[in-house]
């Protein structure tokens, strides 16, 4: 059967192409929101909180932070198309913050992914592990033999499945 799988999205880091620190405490504060659209199954957006970004360390390079699930759902495998849209900015107490910019990504099996994002970037992970629980019902919708499932209907027109017989 299609087992069922859950799936998770991780927000693991950001960098930046220029030093955007706005100077009160050496660090870029970098925050912004997320858009994750899972085809099938749900939308979901969120805040991405106060990243600091340290442009005298990094200059450019990757910067890690501890991992932050952005979203999580279960699914029957394989994994549906989900496409992740960020927006970035440096986050600013006096004036408005400014602009990092904002990219989106389809994906389509797990992985880590960079998402170009105008001045930033953005990593991700896309983590699917089986979902133990949730396999029975994923199994159930898919082993059913077509024509087993059409020669039960019930007074109503609706199927019923004998998981008895089925299997």
């Amino acid at each position: 059967g299609s087992p069922a799988i859950q799936v998770d999205v991780y927000l693991l880091g950001v960098s930046l192409s220029e030093d955007m620190d706005d100077g009160w405490n050496g660090y870029a504060d970098i925050v912004g929101n997320y858009k994750i659209v899972h085809k099938g199954h749900e939308t979901k957006n969120g805040n991405i909180e106060m990243i600091y970004y340290d442009w005298d360390t990094l200059k450019g390079k990757m910067g890690y932070i501890r991992k932050r699930l952005l979203y999580s759902h279960k699914e029957c495998s394989p994994l549906n198309e989900i496409t992740i849209e960020v927006n970035l900015e440096e986050y600013n107490d006096i004036l408005s913050n400014s602009a990092i910019g904002s990219g989106s990504i389809k994906i389509t099996k797990p992985g880590k992914y960079t998402i170009n994002s105008g001045k930033g970037k953005v990593l991700i992970e896309v983590k699917t592990t089986p979902a133990v629980l949730y396999s029975d019902e994923c199994s159930y919708f898919y082993d059913q033999p077509n024509d087993y499932a059409s020669s039960i209907v019930t007074s109503s027109g609706g199927y019923v499945y004998d998981w008895q017989l089925a299997n």
